[in-house]
C-alpha cells in the first residue's frame, strides 16, 4: 500500500514551460522518473526536461516539441512557445522557424527578438540558408513590425520594390486591398 502511494500522483504543479519548469521538476521524485517507475511524465520527456533546464538548446527544442505534440508529457502550447523561444535564443535555427510560423498564426512569442536575432546572424554567417530564412522573417513579420504591415505581405513587396526596407520604415504607408 505504501508503494502503491510512493508511485501513483502527478507533479502538482504541472507547469513544464520555461518559467516554472524547475519546480515543477523539483516536485517529481528523481528516482521515480529516472527509473520511469510511476512517473507523470515519459523517461524521455524528464532527460529532455533536465537537459533544458541546464541550457542546452537542442534539448530545450526537445521538450517544446514533446510540449507542442503532449508526447509522454502533459500538451501545453504556451510551454513549447516558450522553450521554443529559448532554444531560438541560443540560435537553434529549426526552433526560429518554429516560432516564426506560431506568430503567423497568431500566438504570442515571448522570446527576446534581439537575442534570437543575434544568435541567428551567427548562424547566417556560416551559410545556414534556414537561418536567412528564418532571420528575414523575423525582419518582416516579427513583433517590431507594424501591424499594417504583418497583416498585408502585398503591401511589404510593395514597399520593397519602392526602395523603402522593412516594415514601419519609410514615410509612405501602402495599403493594398
Amino acid at each position: 500500500m505504501l508503494v502503491a502511494g510512493m508511485l501513483s500522483g502527478a507533479a502538482c504543479g504541472e507547469d513544464y514551460g520555461p518559467v516554472n519548469a524547475a519546480r515543477a521538476l523539483h516536485q517529481l521524485s528523481g528516482w521515480r522518473c529516472s527509473l520511469n517507475l510511476g512517473c507523470p511524465i515519459s523517461k524521455d520527456a524528464y532527460g529532455a526536461l533536465t537537459g533544458a533546464l541546464a541550457g542546452d538548446r537542442e534539448a530545450q527544442y526537445r521538450v517544446a516539441r514533446l510540449l507542442q505534440r503532449g508526447d509522454g508529457i502533459r500538451r501545453d502550447e504556451r510551454g513549447a512557445t516558450g522553450w521554443y523561444g529559448k532554444a531560438a535564443e541560443q540560435g537553434h535555427v529549426a526552433a526560429a522557424l518554429e516560432l516564426n510560423r506560431l506568430r503567423h498564426e497568431g500566438a504570442d512569442v515571448p522570446a527576446d527578438e534581439i537575442k534570437i536575432a543575434a544568435a541567428l546572424r551567427l548562424e547566417v554567417d556560416k551559410g545556414d540558408r534556414d537561418a536567412m530564412r528564418a532571420l528575414a522573417d523575423m525582419e518582416v513579420y516579427g513583433p517590431r513590425a507594424s501591424t499594417r504591415c504583418r497583416a498585408r505581405p502585398r503591401a511589404v513587396a510593395a514597399r520593397r520594390r519602392c526602395g523603402l526596407g522593412r516594415c514601419g520604415r519609410g514615410s509612405v504607408e501602402f495599403v493594398l486591398s
